[in-house]
């Protein structure tokens, strides 16, 4: 008996070659993707009072990290404020309500079932403006949008 010939057996282990990498490929994304899906913060609005000069803003937060997390500040449009210490959000918690006051005079107050915290802001606050993010210690920002 003869052995294969040698074109058939080139084609035959790049196509192994090419299964292997695509297989490789998509458990690499799979894995990445799921771990992103555990390992984020989920920001559930409340409702919002807007007035002349001041916000209050409402949430739920939900930490599905591993870990602590921190929130450093709110951004809404191009007004970005920042609290003098970070919120601490624990984890797998099943989520804390944080209320955002923001000020007529650049200053920034939240409020959790615990304490308080206050801070700065920069920018110019946009009336009505109810779209922003939540910003952590390590700058990642989570999206919101109230009504």
């Amino acid at each position: 008996m003869r052995g294969l010939d040698n074109a058939i057996t080139t084609i035959i282990l790049t196509g192994a070659a090419v299964a292997l990498a695509i297989g490789l490929s998509i458990w690499v994304f799979e894995t990445s993707a799921a771990a992103s899906k555990l390992s984020a913060i989920k920001v559930e609005p409340l409702g919002a009072a807007v007035g002349s000069g001041w916000m209050n803003l409402s949430f739920i937060v939900i930490n599905d990290y591993s870990t602590t997390a921190r929130i450093a500040g709110v951004s809404l449009g191009s007004l970005t404020c920042t609290f003098d210490e970070p919120i601490p959000v624990p984890s797998n918690a099943d989520g804390i309500p944080i209320t955002i006051n923001i000020g007529s005079n650049a200053t920034v107050e939240a409020i959790t079932a615990s304490r308080e915290y206050r801070g700065n802001c920069s920018g110019s606050p946009t009336p009505n403006y109810l779209r922003g993010a939540l910003i952590t210690a390590n700058g990642e920002e989570y999206p919101f949008s109230l009504s």
